[in-house]
């Protein structure tokens, strides 16, 4: 069966074996020109390749692994752990289409006695290349008790990218900033969206890092992480000292202590594939 005939059978519900997210522009878009949305075990962050995965602190040079004979654990550094990396390399990555300019403005004089209108106290103007749509922006009042906006202090701007977004059927996706690689220019507001019955153009609502930052923010500039989950429901149930589990724990401790390193990756952790 060719690419395209399984793909039909996928999105007529006739094909279970893998789950598929569909990433489509109903504007004009040029790939040349614009990068599609990206899986994320494609883009490791730039830190995480530079670090080395022993030594490097307590005096051992970077790249050197030493056991201690005390307690046989050694000097692994963040690089070993398998969670943080799971972190990075779930789900896909948004990026803009096109460079941004910034520019901070002469921010309008607060009425601290209106109550009913709030302005920010720090404005900055965005704005695409020549034709393309505008970057708007959120009234301060909307979101002035929101964290993001909060901290900022800013009119939180709603970037748009040419991508809609589907999942299959009982299924949502959870948009965040990048998980352990935040942005050096924003700090988007996360959300959840119901991406098999509701799909409309990807936007964030992100505030400056830099509130004096002027200038231009390159094409490709990761915008949020997308991850899609099934939904489910949950009860949470809280135990207290039940001879089981005490018995798994004792079990599960059992197995980490019989290799040096890496116990997680060799005996527990189970691969998670986005392509």
């Amino acid at each position: 069966m060719n690419i395209t005939a399984r793909l039909k059978r996928i999105f007529a519900g006739k094909d279970n074996s893998v789950k598929v997210i569909r990433f489509f522009a109903t504007q004009e878009y040029i790939p040349e020109f614009s990068p599609s949305p990206a899986s994320s075990p494609k883009e490791i962050p730039e830190w995480w390749n530079k670090m080395a995965l022993y030594g490097g602190y307590l005096g051992a040079p970077e790249g050197e692994r030493i056991i201690s004979l005390g307690n046989g654990g050694d000097n692994a550094t963040i690089k070993r752990c398998i969670p943080v990396l799971d972190s990075m390399t779930m789900g896909y990555l948004i990026k803009t289409d096109s460079e941004m300019y910034i520019e901070p403005q002469k921010a309008p004089p607060i009425d601290f006695s209106d109550s009913s209108n709030p302005a920010a106290p720090i404005a900055i103007k965005a704005t695409f290349p020549r034709e393309r749509e505008k970057v708007t922006v959120h009234d301060y009042g909307q979101a002035y008790t929101h964290p993001v906006t909060q901290r900022s202090k800013q009119e939180l701007q709603k970037v748009f990218t040419p991508w809609h977004v589907m999942v299959p059927d009982g299924h949502s996706v959870i948009m965040i900033n990048q998980l352990n690689n935040p942005s050096p220019y924003w700090e988007a507001v996360s959300g959840v969206m119901d991406a098999d019955a509701f799909y409309p153009r990807i936007n964030m609502m992100v505030a400056m890092n830099d509130p004096e930052f002027k200038g231009i923010i390159p094409a490709g500039a990761t915008l949020c992480q997308i991850i899609p989950f099934k939904r489910e429901s949950w009860k949470s149930v809280v135990i207290d000292n039940q001879r089981e589990d005490v018995s798994k724990v004792k079990k599960l401790n059992h197995r980490l202590s019989s290799v040096f390193h890496g116990s997680y990756r060799k005996l527990f952790w189970s691969k998670k594939e986005f392509k």
